[in-house]
């Protein structure tokens, strides 16, 4: 199974739409999928409404990244975000988080580096 393909059955087992979900990731914020990864994911301010995928934040706003699906190495995901921003922010599916997670991205990147 590709990545993609791996990251529409992630998106239909919690229920989302995901070409609904790309579409609106392809207008709103950044899409990357290649045969190793997919990523779907946008800027954000931390205080954001995470799920108004239609929602647009001027760049001086945006202080972190959230990943809305991920599939593949977190490492490389992490250098596909087009430009630097302080903050990760993401929500992991299957492991019972109730709320959005948020790290500082350099010491995520450092961290993932080294493995």
């Amino acid at each position: 199974m590709i990545p993609a393909e791996k990251a529409a059955e992630l998106c239909r087992e919690r229920g989302g739409n995901f070409r609904d979900e790309v579409e609106a990731h392809l207008l709103n914020g950044w899409v990357f999928s290649t045969p190793e990864l997919f990523l779907m994911g946008r800027a954000v301010p931390r205080s954001a409404d995470i799920a108004d995928l239609e929602r647009v934040y001027a760049p001086e706003e945006c202080d972190a990244w959230f990943v809305w699906l991920g599939v593949g190495d977190p490492a490389r995901l992490l250098e596909l975000m087009p430009y630097k921003l302080p903050w990760i922010g993401w929500h992991r599916q299957g492991r019972e988080w109730r709320e959005c997670h948020w790290l500082p991205a350099e010491p995520l990147r450092r961290r993932l580096a080294k493995r």
